[in-house]
């Protein structure tokens, strides 16, 4: 009898694998990292330098994750790849660890970033935030939620998708140009308030700066699970990781560009929520609001993907 092999409905287009790498990648990290990278490097040149190099590793990986989703165009991602490359039983491990850890602890960490950032919307709102207990039961909530919403088709849960990550994207492209266009920063503030020695030391907070923008940068491996949802593969997985990942570079270097202008180096170092101190500088309370909305939804929109 011959024997027929399975395979899921490619229903997800080029801009849905867009949307969930960019979804991916984009979450809490260029909200919040800003602070913790300025105090390792004090130098503004030396930060965007940091990011651009970080972003083309990451390139690197995605091209080479496109190459492989090319040959290997299954669901699975990097299951099937370590099952091609060193057999099925490191490939069942593999898959076992995402189950237990991996992907299961990922998802519970962003859902509880999720239920912390709407306690602290509706704090700001007035009803009050919300009790630890009740955080944890909407963290859970949002799990089952997004899980019932991609098991219903795959076209709902690329949609919504799609609405997260062209919200949040607009909304970081918006801050963006209101920071370097709204005349509230200067281009002193790019230079350092004092010189950098370029020694060991800073060698090593450049290290250190990286790890937390490779942080920022995780993510684009998702698409790779859903290569055999994907329509004609080997042509969009390869052009939605280099489209994907190049716009996050691009927009990660200037968010960061318009954080440097906007505010001195201290007032960076000094900031909780680097985006959020921007955002009330050039827009004033309702902009705070704006990027209180902004963060939760970046956040609930890496949870989706």
């Amino acid at each position: 009898m011959p024997q027929t092999t399975r395979e899921l409905p490619r229903r997800l287009s080029l801009f849905d694998a867009i949307t969930i790498i960019v979804g991916s990648i984009i979450g809490s990290g260029i909200f919040l990292k800003a602070s913790s990278i300025a105090k390792l490097l004090p130098d503004p040149r030396l930060v965007l330098f940091m990011w651009l190099v970080a972003g083309i590793m990451t390139l690197f990986g995605a091209l080479a994750f496109a190459e492989l989703g090319a040959v290997y165009p299954h669901s699975g991602g990097l299951y099937v790849y370590l099952k091609e490359a060193y057999g099925p039983f490191i490939a069942y491990l593999f898959g076992w660890s995402l189950l237990a850890v991996m992907q299961t602890g990922s998802i519970a960490g962003i859902a509880a970033g999720v239920a912390k950032e709407a306690s602290a919307l509706l704090g700001h709102l007035g009803p009050g935030a919300l009790s630890d207990a009740s955080q944890k039961v909407l963290a859970a909530g949002f799990v089952v939620l997004f899980s019932w919403i991609n098991l219903v088709s795959v076209r709902t849960g690329a949609g919504v998708q799609n609405f997260f990550t062209v919200a949040k994207s607009g909304g970081i492209i918006l801050l963006i140009f209101a920071g370097f266009l709204l005349g509230k920063g200067a281009y002193a503030n790019l230079n350092p308030p004092h010189p950098v020695a370029i020694d060991v030391t800073l060698a090593g907070a450049f290290g250190l700066a990286m790890l937390k923008a490779l942080w920022a940068y995780d993510g684009w491996v998702n698409v790779s699970f859903m290569a055999g949802e994907v329509k004609e593969p080997q042509r969009n997985l390869p052009r939605a990781l280099l489209v994907g990942t190049l716009f996050v570079i691009v927009v990660y270097l200037a968010a960061n560009g318009a954080y440097h202008f906007v505010l001195s180096v201290p007032l960076v170092q000094a900031a909780e929520s680097v985006a959020t101190e921007v955002a009330q500088q050039v827009m004033g309370d309702a902009g705070r609001l704006a990027m209180s909305i902004l963060i939760l939804v970046s956040i609930t929109g890496a949870l989706n993907s």
